[in-house]
């Protein structure tokens, strides 16, 4: 685990010395305003590097970091936790009467916001499984295990993933059932269409030519992701 630290006053100091002993850490980070004593900090501790506090060497470095700690001041929060959080990067804050401003909170927001948005962009990019699967991997190495709305969205995902393979437009499923779109031209098996209504004649029906009408209690959200894959699967041609 790799760490920068902002700030070498007391906190940083005590911060930088606890590091030095504790066998997670191979290296460390510490960065300040005031360099001489950032720099004799680093010159005591051997897993500590120097970075200068230019933004541009900020950014650089927050490449190879995983979580940085603010131990400076309430203008070092302000100026580096938008940097940070737009960077995709954790941040611990000890100065925390800088949250007290709310212009930062707005603007700490707004980077977040904009994470959200930059994810969303990403997500409808993504081809098929596989880029699925690298993207979840990344959140995970960056954020830890997903919660329950994350990984919800990742499963949206993969239907939609597997509906546009097979030519489905558009994929509606509630508590009573839904319906499926389909393009023009797709990849439907139309026998496994057929197979669908003549066993199950009262949970399918064909409403014109391109759409199939699903009626079946689905009311848990669990259910009907799994109900919608099988029935994507059972589609398919083989």
């Amino acid at each position: 685990m790799r760490l920068l630290i902002i700030g070498s006053g007391a906190i940083g100091t005590t911060l930088a010395e606890a590091i030095q002993e504790m066998e997670e850490f191979d290296i460390f980070y510490i960065t300040d305003k005031n360099e001489d004593r950032a720099r004799k900090i680093a010159a005591r501790c051997k897993k500590a590097k120097f970075i200068s506090p230019t933004d541009e060497s900020i950014k650089a470095h927050l490449k190879n970091v995983d979580l940085v700690v603010e131990a400076a001041s309430q203008e070092a929060v302000q100026h580096y936790v938008p940097i940070v959080l737009g960077m995709g990067v954790d941040v611990l804050v000890m100065s925390v009467g800088a949250f007290a401003l709310h212009a930062l909170m707005a603007l700490a927001l707004g980077t977040l916001i904009g994470l959200e948005r930059q994810w969303h962009r990403r997500l409808a990019d993504l081809k098929d499984d596989k880029d699925l699967d690298a993207f979840a991997a990344e959140l995970v190495d960056r954020f830890g295990p997903l919660p329950e709305p994350a990984l919800a969205l990742l499963r949206v995902t993969r239907l939609r993933l597997a509906a546009r393979a097979l030519g489905v437009r558009k994929l509606d499923l509630g508590a009573q059932g839904g319906y499926l779109l389909f393009e023009a031209q797709n990849s439907v098996d139309p026998r496994a269409v057929v197979r669908l209504i003549q066993d199950k004649s009262r949970e399918y029906r064909l409403d014109g030519a391109l759409k199939l009408r699903v009626s079946r209690d689905l009311e848990e959200q669990d259910e009907r992701f799994a109900f919608a894959s099988k029935l994507l699967a059972r589609l398919r041609a083989a």
